[in-house]
């Protein structure tokens, strides 16, 4: 028999900056970041290859173009009824 020991974790209740919006912009400024990357090391006579190495950089400029929002995050706050009294 099997059985699952634990809480579920509810991350829809507390999870700010999940919105769909949120994640379309990330996945938006993900494949941008990629491009730019390719076309930087294909015009430096490199092979154009996105390396593990590259991925923290990567992740790092999609999130500040999306996640990183301050005004998204309000509206997804506002949205799920938060307030500063609930």
């Amino acid at each position: 028999m099997e059985g699952c020991i634990g809480v579920p974790y509810g991350t829809s209740y507390w999870q700010v900056g999940d919105s769909r919006e949120q994640n379309g912009c990330f996945k938006m400024a993900l494949a941008k970041a990629k491009r730019e990357i390719v076309d930087k090391k294909e015009n430096s006579g490199l092979v154009g290859t996105i390396e593990k190495t590259d991925i923290v950089g990567l992740v790092g400029c999609a999130w500040n173009q999306s996640f990183a929002w301050v005004a998204s995050n309000q509206k997804a706050v506002a949205q799920r009824g938060w307030g500063p009294l609930s």
